[in-house]
C-alpha cells in the first residue's frame, strides 16, 4: 500500500491552487481521497487530544483511501496548510512541530511537501487575509509594533515565518530526501520548473502543466481599507466555519471588490505603499538569518527570489596594507 504526500502549507502560498489544479486532478496522476482541503488531516494531527494520540487509530481512518490509490496506481495527497500551524487566528497556534511528529508515527516513510514564501509578501498577504476573515486590526495590531504596548502579543507572531525551524524538524524526523521545500515565487513565475521538482520528488513524469487561474487573492488597496472598515462596525460578519456566508457578508465582499477596481491606481498604491513600507520597517533583516539557515538545508537559491540574507562580511584587511601615521 502507498504512502501519502504530506502536503503542510505553508498558508498563503498557493495551497488552494494546488489543491484544485493539481493534487486533485487525476489525469495529472494524483488523488485527494480525503477531500482537496482535508478536514480530516485537521482532525486527526492538530485537534487530537495529546494525551490520547493514538497513530495506529489514526492510520485506520487513512487505510481505505490509500488501498484505492494503490489500486489506481495514483500519487495520494493528504493536504491542508493547518498542518504547519496557524498564525492568524486571534491568537497564538504555533503547533507545528508537534504535528509533525503525529505525522511521523502515523506514516513512517512519508514525503513532506513544505512551499515557502519571501517573508514580506508573505505578511501583507496574511494580512489581507486576516481583514477578510473579519478582523478589523491595523498592521500594529498585527504583526506588533511601537504602537504596541508591552504586554500585548500581535495577532500574527513573527517566528511562524522563520521556515527553517519547520523544515529543519521534519528532515531530523523524516529525512532530508523525503522532505521538499519549494518558493511560492517559483510557483508563481516558473510553474513548469515548480511542478518538475514536485514529479521528480514523487518518482512521476510530468503530465502537463495546468493553465488554471490562481484562486483565494485577497482583496487590495482601498477595497481593503473599505473591508477593515465594515469589520470595524460588524456589518457584514464573516463566518467561515459556514458554507454558505450571509447576504451582508457577500454583500460586503462584493462592494469592497467593487471599490478595489473603481479607485484611482494613484490612491490604491498609495495605500498598498504604506502597509509595505510599515511591515519593511518592523521586520528590517530579521529573516535573515532563518533565510541562509533555510538555503543550508535546502540548497535552495532564496536570495534569487528577493528573500533577505545575510550581507556578505567584508573582505579582511591584509596585515601588509596597514599604515601607521
Amino acid at each position: 500500500m502507498c504512502l501519502p504526500l504530506l502536503h503542510l502549507g505553508y498558508h498563503k502560498t498557493a495551497t488552494t491552487w494546488l489543491q484544485n489544479a493539481v493534487f486533485s486532478d487525476e489525469t495529472l496522476g494524483f488523488i485527494s481521497p480525503w477531500g482537496p482541503q482535508a478536514g480530516i488531516a485537521v482532525d486527526e494531527f492538530v485537534l487530537a487530544n495529546p494525551y490520547r494520540f493514538d497513530a495506529v487509530r489514526a492510520r485506520s481512518r487513512f487505510e481505505e483511501g490509500l488501498a484505492e490509490a494503490s489500486e489506481r496506481q495514483l500519487v495520494p495527497v493528504l493536504s491542508n496548510e493547518a498542518l504547519c500551524g496557524q498564525p492568524v487566528s486571534g491568537g497564538r497556534f504555533a503547533y507545528g512541530r508537534f504535528v509533525v511528529e503525529r505525522l511521523r508515527e502515523t506514516f513512517p516513510g512519508g514525503k513532506i511537501l513544505i512551499v515557502v514564501r519571501e517573508q514580506r509578501a508573505a505578511l501583507l498577504s496574511h494580512y489581507r487575509e486576516y481583514i477578510a476573515n473579519g478582523f478589523h486590526g491595523d498592521l500594529a495590531r498585527f504583526i506588533g509594533g511601537p504602537e504596541l504596548p508591552p504586554g500585548f502579543a500581535p495577532d500574527c507572531p513573527l517566528d511562524h515565518f522563520e521556515y527553517d525551524g519547520l523544515v529543519g524538524h521534519t528532515q531530523s524526523l523524516f529525512g532530508p530526501e523525503s522532505v521538499l521545500v519549494l518558493p511560492f515565487e517559483m510557483l508563481k513565475g516558473e510553474r513548469e520548473r515548480f511542478l518538475g521538482e514536485l514529479y521528480r520528488f514523487v518518482g512521476r513524469p510530468v503530465h502537463r502543466v495546468p493553465d488554471r487561474a490562481p484562486e483565494r487573492v485577497g482583496v487590495k488597496g482601498l477595497g481593503l481599507a473599505f473591508k477593515q472598515a465594515c469589520n470595524r462596525i460588524n456589518f457584514g460578519e464573516t463566518d467561515w466555519a459556514r458554507p454558505r456566508q450571509s447576504f451582508a457578508a457577500r454583500a460586503v465582499s462584493k462592494a469592497a471588490g467593487w471599490v478595489e477596481r473603481l479607485a484611482p491606481d494613484a490612491w490604491q498604491g498609495a495605500y498598498e505603499e504604506r502597509l509595505g513600507q510599515y511591515i519593511e520597517v518592523q521586520i528590517g533583516t530579521r529573516y535573515a538569518r532563518s533565510n541562509a539557515h533555510l538555503e543550508q538545508l535546502t540548497a535552495l537559491e532564496l536570495g534569487h527570489y528577493g528573500y533577505a540574507l545575510p550581507s556578505p562580511d567584508p573582505p579582511a584587511r591584509h596585515a601588509s596594507a596597514r599604515r601607521d601615521y
